[in-house]
């Protein structure tokens, strides 16, 4: 599954279909043992305004809607040029403490949690949809967060590593004009399309992979346009930091429950 347009379909199917694989409880619970700093809680930076995203769960729709517990600011480490030009948006982070990205500001923003323990976000100009998961915007910043065979099915087509861990691994293939650069075991890079077109920038992104996190993956692209695709770099350095350290600590969990006690 590969960029927004599968990889969206899966988030939806698992949503109305109810999903056919359930991320385990101890992985649960290790994303949701990280300490709040860890994520979002006291971190030293610039102070960006806070944007509310709807969140929707399951199988019903928004039933707590808007967060109304989040702060109108976080502090957030930023290069000073870009605080002016960013926002942090941000989910329900009591359900899932993942469910934050940076984006312009001026942006709106949607999030879901899906019942295979799946979880995502999209940012898009005022005036789109965002929790349209069905459809790509042609300017946004997506990611998804997967565990065990969607988790596979998504980095399958950028680490050979997922393939025969894939529930269709005949699925995994690269993305048609998508360049990417596996750099370690864990991280892949990609980009695809020209950004020629204004209206339709090129795609930049990363695919993390941690098979010992029962197959977490976490997806994250950007999509901005002229002389706003700078800030992909930043937005995508913020994020890879912070989904890193989570899959490392799912990781870390998932094998010390498994290990044979003696």
């Amino acid at each position: 599954m590969h960029g927004r347009g599968t990889v969206s379909v899966a988030l939806a199917l698992s949503v109305v279909m109810g999903g056919t694989t359930f991320a385990p409880a101890l992985a649960a619970r290790a994303r949701h043992r990280l300490v709040a700093r860890d994520a979002l809680g006291a971190l030293q930076g610039d102070s960006l305004p806070v944007r509310a995203c709807s969140t929707s769960y399951g199988l019903t729709s928004s039933p707590d809607g808007f967060p109304g517990y989040l702060p109108a600011r976080r502090q957030i480490p930023l290069a000073p040029t870009a605080v002016g030009s960013l926002a942090w948006f941000e989910g329900n982070t009591r359900r899932e403490r993942g469910l934050a990205l940076l984006g312009p500001r001026g942006w709106t923003c949607a999030a879901l949690i899906a019942v295979d323990g799946s979880w995502g976000m999209t940012v898009s100009p005022r005036g789109t949809d965002p929790a349209n998961w069905l459809k790509t915007q042609q300017q946004q910043i997506h990611m998804l967060v997967d565990y065990n065979g969607p988790g596979a099915a998504t980095a399958c087509g950028y680490f050979p590593s997922a393939v025969s861990r894939s529930p269709a691994p005949q699925d995994c293939t690269t993305p048609a004009g998508t360049t990417v650069t596996v750099e370690n075991p864990h991280l892949a890079v990609f980009q695809s399309g020209s950004g020629a077109a204004a209206t339709v920038p090129a795609t930049q992104g990363f695919v993390l992979w941690y098979p010992q996190a029962t197959n977490g993956t976490a997806y994250v692209s950007c999509q901005l346009p002229g002389t706003t695709r700078a800030l992909c770099q930043i937005i995508l350095n913020e994020a890879l930091k912070r989904l890193r350290t989570l899959l490392v600590h799912v990781a870390a969990e998932t094998v010390r429950a498994t290990a044979p006690h003696h």
